[in-house]
């Protein structure tokens, strides 16, 4: 807010917001560089063209899409013509837009383009329109049977299961969580309630659940993601079974797979880590309620990385991921301890991606970089552009003296955090 008002921040402030603060940046590097001057005359050719940037775009309901908007403004009116605020919340005053955006955040398999024209030709006003009109929107052919008949699951609540949209408690959550770790047992693994239950917070209308080895060091490759009778994909068809045993009946609905967990390949194609599967099911303790329930399979040699990026928020996550790109710059400033981060024992990797000669004290070479995320450590170089992902492997760090979550904070030389301080 202080930023919005006075555009002035504190270093300590910087480093807080810097993520938010950082949009500034991005904008007005494309500006410089866009090949056409903007002005009055220009906009408004130029303005379709800026539409296909999706950080800009005014058709975004994120917070910087009003960026579109604010450049207008700055364009036609010049700084003393901003009016920040409206630029940034002016979708939430179209019914389209706003029907838009509750009806994606119902994470019920519609797509943008799907929901746009479900808004703008069919008239649908928002999720609960959708869930209420879903038998007369599959027969005019405006959704699939299959997405009608998934809709009734929606946490908004249906005709079929009207209390799905009442908030669960912490009775409800922790008795899925015994039902979840009771079949995990029956395994041998270990299950962890993650999202926003290990932050601390109660309520919504899914669960989350890591599971990893209780007894056994397993390694990416063991679990052989990419064979359908590989020891992974066996031991989740196990894990569901156990859940039918440990459960009252009737409680597992149907299951979905959702994605392997792919890590970028210098061909472009990923390669399986981990695996998330999700399932609805019905609330043990609320009736006519249905409840979405995610399971994580982690390899433990990746269990300290997938716990971080499973139980911080999403901005938590982005946030931490471009500390570790980013720390390198101006001679290790962004780092606390100002020190260089060295890797401490790993692999080269080859340009097809395999992990080679092996080495210890890796820092970092010209144009390289680090790179994290819930599947790692890597050296990489190159970036990641959307469509345009030019990254390259350079170094995979062994992960076996990367056991737990403090482990990883403090290889980047940062203090850690609890779960609840990762509510950004």
């Amino acid at each position: 807010l202080k930023w919005w008002q006075s555009g002035v921040l504190d270093s300590d402030e910087k480093r807080m917001y810097g993520q938010k603060v950082g949009l500034v940046g991005r904008v007005a590097g494309l500006i410089r560089s866009w090949p056409v001057a903007l002005t009055p005359e220009t906009w408004e050719a130029e303005s379709l063209k800026l539409q296909r940037q999706h950080y800009i775009s005014d058709r975004s309901s994120s917070p910087q899409g009003g960026w579109l908007e604010y450049l207008s403004q700055l364009i036609h009116h010049g700084p003393e013509g901003l009016v920040r605020p409206d630029a940034f919340t002016k979708w939430r005053a179209d019914p389209v837009r706003a029907a838009v955006k509750e009806m994606r955040d119902l994470n019920m398999r519609l797509t943008l383009v799907a929901a746009n024209k479900l808004a703008r030709r069919h008239g649908v006003t928002g999720a609960r329109d959708l869930v209420a009109r879903r038998r007369a929107l599959a027969a005019e052919g405006a959704i699939s049977d299959g997405q009608c008949d998934y809709l009734k699951l929606s946490p908004t609540g249906s005709d079929e299961y009207p209390n799905s949209g009442v908030a669960m408690d912490v009775a409800e959550t922790e008795r899925i969580h015994a039902i979840v770790k009771t079949a995990a047992a029956a395994l041998g693994l270990a299950a962890t309630p993650v999202g926003s239950w290990r932050r601390g917070r109660v309520g919504g209308h899914d669960v989350d659940v890591l599971l990893h080895d209780a007894n056994e060091y397993v390694r990416i490759a063991d679990y052989a993601w990419h064979d359908p009778r590989g020891r992974g994909n066996v031991l989740l068809a196990r894990f569901w079974d156990a859940v039918d045993d440990a459960a009252p009946p009737g409680f597992l609905l149907r299951r979905y797979n959702s994605s392997g967990g792919d890590i970028f390949q210098q061909d472009g194609k990923g390669t399986s880590k981990l695996a998330t599967r999700h399932t609805f099911i019905v609330s043990p303790t609320v009736p006519s309620a249905v409840r979405r329930l995610d399971i994580c399979l982690c390899p433990s040699e990746i269990h300290a990385h997938a716990l971080i990026g499973w139980s911080g928020t999403t901005s938590f996550q982005r946030s931490f991921a471009e500390y570790v790109n980013k720390c390198h710059e101006k001679n290790w400033a962004n780092v606390p301890d100002k020190r260089p981060v060295v890797g401490r024992a790993g692999w080269q990797v080859a340009p097809n991606g395999t992990c080679g000669e092996r080495v210890e004290g890796r820092e970092l070479g010209e144009g390289e970089h680090w790179s994290w995320s819930k599947h790692g450590i890597y050296i990489v170089t190159g970036s990641y552009g959307g469509a345009e992902d030019d990254r390259q492997k350079r170094y995979a760090e062994d992960n076996v003296s990367l056991r737990t979550e403090q482990d990883v904070f403090a290889f980047f030389h940062l203090e850690f955090r609890e779960p609840r301080e990762r509510e950004v």
